[in-house]
């Protein structure tokens, strides 16, 4: 009898025989088989394999580059993209626009995109453009700024007098340009500085509420005449030195010199009531105010102090430098500002700037009183007198001396927790390029490398009082005049970041007396020096050249760059 039939299975080996199929029967059931997958013939799965709620987890790790290149590789693609991935980027790495038209939320989803991806670009490789807006102010002075979305407009308090700038809206998406500023007269014209006005906060109505060194606190209302209509009683004889506003209530913080200081909470909108009150322990030197987180901040010698809004007591101390600094300025973020991707801050984080030369940044859920970290610019040990938001995760300061903005990036300063977290000893992640060490009182200490900082327009030996951020764009002030800083390249077209009617004229200043200090930041003194403070290079082509030095935070040395000439 033949031996059944072997299968070889390697060379030199044999198989096991293979019985032979039972046949079926006619009446065995058939079995329906499911379709194989599409990918299964070629063993590999594609995206557009991939169900629509794992694909956002994809698209949620893309940042956005990555997005629009995948977006441009097929139809599909282009639709899954559009429909899902730039929402979800875009709601996950919000920006707060203040000047943006239309609105953010009125934007095509992939033009917002490319226009936040402009910006953070910008940011990271310090491509901006800087004008001054208007004409150089004829006398010192500490100015104060507010800059308002509803109104569209930019508000100036510039000694006795208020000055309004027109912001408008381009022809197509983009921001908005800075017109022709209109003054209006707050104090006469014969009054000493003691009239200077030292904040503006804008209600929901459109009305103003312009405080004044005097104590003078009035609501006015800006037409074609300025009108006043209502005063705030104030003790006589107190200067009023810091005010703040919430945009979201009609009510307002002013602080006081009176009995060593005093903190008082005001309804807008009734004058004839009697505001809440608190003593302080000492001089105000800033505040700020958050009705929707119930927190008063006030700035006094060496800490920060936190106040319940209703009853104005104190619910906590933030701890600054001992007692050889003062907070200059307190910023909360704004709606829309993206923290989230820094483990330490969201909506409650506070930025702070500081006389020793540090920002420091709180995190208000913290029950520690120190900061989660702090910035230096590594070439200047100047005080910073502002601080700002930036981007989606920027900071910004404004210093004593030389008009100075500095720029950080939050995500660097991330690398700096994260390594002293782990230990002195451990090494320091691949990415991380900041400096890291120990301030004093345990603070986590960074700040060199993943900024730089830039020289604001005519700002030669000038603190640079006042910095407001929004989208792409830093606004600020320094005693002489107004300017913005852009990285969203509106400085491309002519007229689209400050309008020709608006654009300060090439001529040097002569006579300028320089003054060191003034009344917001300690007594006041004139050095006796003659300068020409012109904030226009002159180009070897014959014309002026609107740009500005810069410099990167670096250990190795400094190298700067200039900033690029608008139209």
């Amino acid at each position: 009898m033949p031996s059944p039939p072997v299968a070889l299975d390697r060379p030199g080996r044999t198989a096991a025989a293979v019985p032979p199929r039972p046949a079926r029967s006619p009446t065995s059931p058939k079995l329906a088989l499911a379709p194989a997958p599409p990918h299964a013939a070629g063993g590999h799965m594609s995206l557009q394999d991939v169900p629509a709620d794992v694909l956002g987890l994809v698209f949620d790790r893309l940042d956005v580059r990555s997005l629009i290149r995948l977006r441009q590789t097929s139809r599909h693609m282009h639709a899954q993209v559009t429909d899902l991935g730039i929402p979800s980027h875009l709601r996950q790495h919000p920006v707060h626009h203040l000047t943006l038209c239309p609105p953010a939320r009125e934007w095509p989803a992939p033009l917002l995109l490319r226009h936040h991806a402009r910006i953070a670009s910008s940011l990271s490789s310090h491509r901006l453009h800087a004008l001054q807006i208007g004409a150089t102010w004829p006398q010192p002075a500490i100015p104060v700024m507010h800059l308002s979305a509803a109104t569209s407009r930019l508000i100036l308090g510039v000694g006795g007098d208020l000055v309004v700038h027109a912001l408008h809206a381009p022809p197509a998406h983009g921001a908005a340009s800075v017109g022709r500023g209109v003054a209006y007269r707050v104090a006469p014209a014969d009054r000493d500085t003691t009239s200077d006005i030292v904040g503006v906060h804008e209600l929901r109505s459109g009305e103003l509420v312009v405080a004044q060194f005097n104590g003078v606190v009035q609501r006015l209302h800006l037409g074609a005449q300025l009108t006043s209509t209502a005063h705030y009683a104030h003790p006589p004889g107190s200067s009023l030195h810091t005010v703040a506003g919430d945009a979201d209530a009609d009510v307002f913080l002013t602080t006081t010199t009176e009995a060593g200081g005093v903190v008082r909470l005001w309804s807008a909108r009734s004058p004839w009531a009697d505001p809440a009150a608190a003593r302080l322990p000492g001089r105000a030197w800033s505040s700020a105010l958050s009705t929707a987180r119930g927190t008063a901040l006030v700035g006094v010698q060496g800490a920060i102090l936190a106040l319940d809004t209703t009853t104005l007591t104190r619910t906590r101390a933030l701890r600054g430098h001992a007692d050889k600094s003062a907070p200059y300025a307190l910023v909360f973020p704004a709606p829309g500002v993206d923290l989230s991707a820094w483990p330490h801050t969201h909506s409650h984080t506070l930025l702070s700037a500081w006389h020793d030369a540090y920002l420091r940044l709180y995190d208000l859920r913290v029950p520690a009183p120190d900061p989660v970290v702090r910035l230096h610019d590594p070439w200047s040990d100047a005080a910073f007198y502002s601080a700002a938001y930036v981007g989606a995760h920027g900071v910004a300061g404004g210093q004593a001396q030389h008009g100075l903005v500095g720029f950080w990036d939050l995500r660097r300063a991330n690398e700096v927790v994260a390594r002293e977290q782990a230990g002195p000893l451990s090494p320091a992640p691949a990415s991380a390029t900041v400096g890291v060490g120990q301030g004093a009182g345990g603070e986590r200490q960074g700040g060199t490398g993943g900024g730089f900082t830039v020289y604001s327009p005519g700002g030669k030996s000038s603190p640079v009082y006042n910095l407001v951020g929004e989208g792409g764009r830093v606004w600020g002030t320094t005693e002489r005049r107004a300017w913005v800083m852009s990285f969203d390249g509106s400085g491309e077209t002519r007229g689209g970041l400050v309008e020709d009617a608006a654009r300060a004229l090439p001529q040097p200043e002569r006579g300028a007396q320089r003054w060191t200090r003034g009344r917001g930041r300690g007594r006041g003194r004139a050095d006796g020096r003659v300068q020409r403070a012109d904030p226009f290079t002159p180009h070897k082509s014959g014309h002026f050249r609107e740009v500005c030095m810069g410099y990167e935070h670096s250990e190795q040395g400094v190298t700067l760059f200039e900033t690029l000439e608008a139209e």
